[in-house]
């Protein structure tokens, strides 16, 4: 095919181009709502399907000896979406979603792959590329999409993707114009890229499990959503303030939940307080340490004296500093 026939054929199907990496981004993005996690905010850079510029599929298809016998039908990402995401966990939640879709045909980007091998020093520590082919036809809006037509997708985190743009322009120049130096550079920059990523993935883990312990105690006594001013930044703030206390002292949330089933008078004072702060439901747990620890949870508690004192008193607790 000549320039003007491959750039007329490529100009009449891009409205099916944009349409199969949309149809592919939406479906992507219903599943990771799917699965319980917001895509507000796992994905960090919008996901915006785009097609190949007409000199660079020229480039591609004609100038860079790739020796293809049918350029144009060869050439796979003429469509692409980038899914850029914080952590490797969330690298691996799209990948599971991708390859476990029966609404397509998968394969890793090959011409990604070769030069990969060609060039590690750019290419060790990047993003996962596949290609998707849709496996019938279908439509899209008002747009039908043929069986086989496929999309480059691209699953990176936040500091591979600032790795690889960073990388891109020097891994297409031509070898006698990047200086050892220069390999010396990426090389020590993936290294720290990497580690980072790992760390990141740590400290989400942990942030992670750390929302897991407050929500199960706040809803261990009934949901949230009961209460009918219930305040998350209060009974965040009150919960860390005694949280490093918690764990140093095995406090068992089974326990605070028996100590106020044996003390009900305390759960209708919570549940029927006209007041913000003392109708929280961290407040039993604030509750169960003062009964227990009470010299430790007056040392412990973030607010003011005259807010905590009324606790003591509802217990007959003395409060002396």
């Amino acid at each position: 095919m000549t320039e003007k026939q491959i750039i007329e054929l490529y100009e009449s199907e891009k409205p099916i181009f944009l349409a199969w990496g949309d149809f592919i981004k939406t479906s992507i993005e219903s599943s990771i709502s799917e699965l319980g996690h917001s895509c507000g905010s796992m994905i960090k850079i919008p996901v915006v399907p785009r097609v190949k510029e007409n000199k660079s599929l020229i480039d591609k298809a004609l100038y860079r000896g790739k020796a293809y016998s049918d350029p144009y039908s060869e050439i796979t990402d003429k469509v692409g979406c980038r899914f850029v995401v914080l952590t490797l966990d969330e690298i691996n939640i799209i990948n599971s979603i991708v390859e476990g879709c029966d609404l397509w045909e998968i394969s890793k980007d090959k011409d990604f792959e070769k030069e990969r091998e060609e060039k590690p020093e750019f290419f060790t520590y990047q993003s996962v590329h596949y290609i998707i082919r849709s496996n019938s036809d279908l439509m899209h809006g008002v747009i039908p999409i043929p069986k086989g037509t496929p999309c480059e997708l691209q699953i990176r985190t936040l500091l591979q993707h600032s790795y690889a743009e960073l990388s891109h322009d020097v891994a297409y120049k031509k070898e006698t114009h990047v200086s050892p130096e220069m390999r010396r550079i990426f090389a020590r920059s993936m290294a720290l890229i990497e580690t980072t990523d790992l760390l990141f993935r740590e400290v989400h883990t942990m942030v992670d499990d750390d929302k897991r312990v407050f929500n199960e105690f706040i809803e261990i006594f009934s949901k949230t959503d009961d209460y009918k001013d219930y305040v998350y930044k209060i009974n965040r703030l009150i919960f860390d303030s005694y949280k490093p206390f918690i764990d140093n002292n095995s406090i068992s949330f089974m326990d605070v939940r028996k100590f106020i089933a044996d003390n009900a008078y305390l759960y209708d004072s919570v549940k029927n307080s006209d007041q913000i702060l003392y109708g929280q439901p961290i407040l039993y747990l604030v509750y169960y340490l003062i009964n227990h620890f009470k010299n430790q949870t007056y040392h412990c508690w973030p607010l003011t004296d005259s807010e905590l004192r009324p606790l003591y008193n509802i217990l007959g607790i003395s409060l002396n500093p």
